[in-house]
């Protein structure tokens, strides 16, 4: 049974999600009522039914209704009927729609056969559709000498977490969703819950700046084109430089002709 949930009046239009890729594993995409029976849902203040917002795979998402609750932590689980192995995988993302009025922090949560949970946070603006991933691997940024990695990359918002010690990757027992001792009522739906095993940060980067220093993804306005382009934009800012008055208090190298 749908719920079609309240009409939103936002002004922000919902960004398109990513669907399921080449070789990722689908998790869950909350196409059957039988997925929101216990088991194999686990509801804690919190009770998701079947939606038709936020639809990023299939024809349904699960719609959830996060209580106001400042000493809880409402969310749902969804408990795989035998533990997944996902060690030496990428990632696992989801995607998410904020219904409600505010901004708004969601949890996503793996818990392993042990009790021991890997989580990270992500924030969804209001009437946002947002694909988001739970980085598994544990590549380290000075690898590829960065001192962090991107939060986003392709419209993906890639989060790394602290893995606990001993965490078990070959044995997942649940993946959900909670907020932190929310002050107010708060609404969203999820979908297309996916693992990819060929996400690594290698493939990611390759390929990711161009001869000029500027990154080749995200169509960033004003980039270089060609040593054409560059050398006829360098006649154009002397120019603006040579025409713009100078501080009286900077030297001619910009420093502070009086300053400490």
């Amino acid at each position: 049974m749908y719920f079609l949930g309240r009409k939103l009046v936002v002004g922000l239009a919902i960004v398109a999600a990513s669907a399921l890729s080449s070789g990722q594993t689908l998790l869950q995409s909350y196409e059957s009522d039988a997925d929101f029976v216990k088991p194999p849902l686990e509801p804690n203040l919190c009770t998701p039914v079947r939606g038709n917002q936020g639809v990023t795979h299939g024809t349904s998402a699960a719609y959830a209704a996060f209580p106001s609750a400042p000493s809880g932590y409402p969310g749902f689980n969804t408990i795989f009927s035998s533990p997944q192995n996902y060690s030496g995988y990428g990632l696992i993302g989801f995607d998410v729609t904020n219904l409600g009025p505010t901004m708004q922090r969601i949890y996503f949560v793996l818990t392993d056969t042990s009790g021991l949970k890997l989580e990270q946070f992500f924030d969804v603006r209001v009437g946002e559709t947002r694909p988001c991933a739970l980085l598994l691997n544990t590549e380290q940024p000075a690898t590829y000498g960065l001192r962090g990695f991107p939060m986003f990359m392709n419209g993906l918002n890639l989060q790394q977490p602290i893995i606990p010690n001993n965490f078990k990757f070959n044995a997942i027992k649940k993946v959900g969703f909670y907020i932190r001792k929310p002050t107010e009522n708060t609404f969203f739906a999820f979908d297309n819950i996916r693992a990819d095993p060929t996400f690594s940060w290698s493939t990611v980067l390759t390929g990711t700046v161009d001869r000029y220093g500027q990154r080749t993804w995200g169509n960033v306005p004003g980039q270089i084109s060609s040593v054409a382009d560059m050398v006829s934009r360098l006649g154009t800012e002397l120019t603006q430089l040579n025409a713009a008055p100078a501080f009286a208090d900077r030297t001619t190298i910009g420093s502070w002709k009086s300053g400490p």
